[in-house]
């Protein structure tokens, strides 16, 4: 199981921006969907609206292992935006 520890404020600032990219149009499910990926090369969120991909980086974070999930958008936004602890852990 691979879990990655992020401070809330930042995963809020990051995820505020990535909601702008969200479609979230029926037809096109992958535009419901966000990636979030950590690595040795840091943070990264990546949506679609359709047509566009938007990427977002954060390099100052570093990673020793691999983290890698796709959610709903939308809900996985929702619950963040919502959360008030310094930290949040996310499992695989």
């Amino acid at each position: 199981m691979s879990e990655v520890t992020l401070a809330t404020t930042t995963l809020q600032t990051i995820l505020t921006k990535a909601s702008k990219a969200v479609g979230d149009k029926k037809d096109v499910p992958l535009t419901s969907l966000i990636c979030i990926k950590c690595n040795s090369d840091g943070l990264t969120v990546i949506t679609n609206d359709g047509s566009n991909f938007l990427y977002l980086y954060d390099k100052s974070l570093v990673f020793s292992g691999d983290f890698y999930v796709v959610a709903e958008a939308t809900k996985l936004i929702k619950l963040i935006t919502k959360m008030t602890c310094e930290y949040i852990t996310m499992y695989v």
